[in-house]
C-alpha cells in the first residue's frame, strides 16, 4: 500500500508535466516509477509476510468482474489505466493552445494526484495500526482539500479569460457539484478502495 501511494502519485505527477511540456519524456518517467514500485514490492515479498495471489480472481468493489494478475507488471498497467482513465476527465477539457487552461489542467492532475496519495496513505497507516476515526478525519480532509482546490483553480483560470465552461458542467445541480469534479473525485475514490482490497485479498491455497 505504501509503495502504491507513491506510485499514484507520480503517475498522475507525470501526466501533469507532460500536459505542460510536449517535450516530457512521460515513458521514462512512468518506468522510473514503475522501478521504484518493484524495488518496494521485492522487498515486501523478500519477507515472510507477503504471499500476493497471483493467478487467482480478486474481487474489487468498483467492477463486477474481478481482478487477476499474473505477475507485478500486470498490475502496474492495471493501476496505470486506471489512472489515465481519471486524467483524461481532466485533459479532455484543456485547451492545448491556451497556456493558462494547460497550466489549469496540470493544476489539477496534480491535485486529483494528492487526493489520491492522501487516502491512500490514510489506508497504509490504518492496515499497520488500525483507527477508524483517524481514518476518517484524513479521509475528509483530503476529499476537502480536492473540492476546494479543484473551485479555486478554475475561478482563478475563469478570471484569466480561459474557457472553463468544460469543467463547469452540472448535469445535476441537486448534487451541488461540477460533473468533472464529481467524475473524477468518484474514480479516485474507486480507485483507492480497489487498490486496498487487491493488497488486501488473501491467497487461496
Amino acid at each position: 500500500m505504501n509503495a502504491a501511494t507513491i506510485f499514484v502519485k507520480k503517475l498522475f505527477y507525470a501526466q501533469a508535466a507532460a500536459l505542460k511540456n510536449p517535450e516530457f519524456d512521460l515513458g521514462a518517467a512512468v518506468a522510473e516509477a514503475e522501478g521504484q514500485f518493484e524495488e518496494r514490492w521485492e522487498a515486501a515479498e523478500a519477507t515472510d509476510d507477503c504471499d500476493f495471489p497471483f493467478n487467482q480472481d480478486i474481487d474489487i468493489p468498483s467492477d463486477e468482474s474481478p481482478v487477476n494478475f499474473a505477475d507485478v507488471v500486470e498490475l502496474m498497467d492495471w493501476i496505470e489505466g486506471e489512472v489515465e482513465g481519471i486524467a483524461a476527465l481532466i485533459t479532455d477539457g484543456v485547451d492545448d493552445l491556451d497556456e493558462d487552461s494547460v497550466n489549469l489542467g496540470a493544476e489539477l492532475l496534480r491535485a486529483a494526484g494528492q487526493k489520491a496519495f492522501s487516502l491512500l496513505k490514510a489506508e497504509a497507516q490504518d492496515l499497520q495500526k488500525p483507527n477508524d476515526a483517524k481514518r476518517e478525519r484524513a479521509r475528509q480532509k483530503a476529499m476537502n482539500k480536492y473540492g476546494n482546490t479543484y473551485q479555486k483553480r478554475i475561478q482563478k483560470a475563469d478570471e484569466k479569460g480561459v474557457d472553463v465552461t468544460y469543467f463547469q458542467e452540472d448535469s445535476d445541480p441537486a448534487d451541488g457539484t461540477e460533473d468533472v469534479l464529481a467524475d473524477s473525485e468518484a474514480g479516485i475514490d474507486a480507485l483507492v478502495e480497489d487498490i486496498l482490497a487487491i493488497f488486501t485479498a488473501q491467497q487461496t491455497s
